[in-house]
């Protein structure tokens, strides 16, 4: 018998590693990592639960639904954007690996709440020059979405002031200035100057994690 129990534990799929929500402008994708041994061939399946729904037939336990997207992955990551939209619910998924001698154990994330864990990207920084002006303007940052419309992600966030977090370096004089702005719109005046801006979001009531966006840099004109 005991022979018989180590050849079955030798021949099981070690379940996937590391299962987690990565989050980025509400697009919310599970992603994990192969556990230790996992064979070439081997598939993966997802399913997620809403936190707080109940097994009627079993009182206390989730609710698991399948993802039909991610019923038979080879890649280690499935987008569950759709199924977990809704801002005021909390979530929770489940990843396991399937190969030629059977199922692994299924491996958990972490409860997962999108209107809180999501991260906000950088807005889009446009910069026009006008000889000695410069105008920065500021757009977004805009929900994920597989279609071409999508929102600003601050519409989500309605009891929540948005801010911009400009920073401006001034090559000339070496400075660099961190501008707060509410309206997303600057207008910079001077000769013949090298600046370099980069900018992220924040909100001074809520702990969201923000992305700054890439540096640019821009020379204002000479003048006469």
């Amino acid at each position: 018998i005991d022979i018989i129990l180590i050849l079955v534990a030798m021949s099981a799929v070690a379940p996937p590693q590391d299962v987690k929500f990565k989050s980025i402008n509400l697009r919310n994708i599970v992603e994990w990592s192969p556990g230790p041994g996992t064979p070439k061939g081997t598939w993966y399946a997802v399913e997620y639960a809403i936190y707080g729904e109940e097994d009627k037939a079993a009182p206390g336990q989730e609710v698991w639904k399948g993802v039909k997207a991610c019923k038979k992955l080879r890649k280690t990551w499935c987008d569950l954007s759709t199924e977990t939209s809704d801002l005021e619910e909390k979530y929770y998924a489940r990843v396991r690996a399937v190969g030629k001698n059977g199922s692994s154990e299924w491996n958990h994330t972490d409860r997962f709440d999108p209107f809180l864990d999501t991260t906000f990207g950088p807005p889009v920084v446009n910069i026009v020059v006008k000889e000695r002006q410069m105008f920065i303007n500021l757009t977004g940052p805009m929900r994920w979405s597989n279609k071409e419309s999508n929102e600003p992600m601050a519409e989500y966030y309605p009891g929540s002031l948005m801010l911009y977090n400009l920073s401006v370096h001034n090559k000339r004089t070496g400075q660099t200035v961190g501008i707060s702005l509410q309206i997303p719109t600057l207008l910079l005046q001077d000769f013949n100057t090298l600046y370099c801006v980069s900018a992220s979001v924040y909100f001074s009531s809520l702990p969201i994690i923000t992305q700054v966006s890439l540096k640019q840099c821009v020379t204002t004109g000479k003048g006469k």
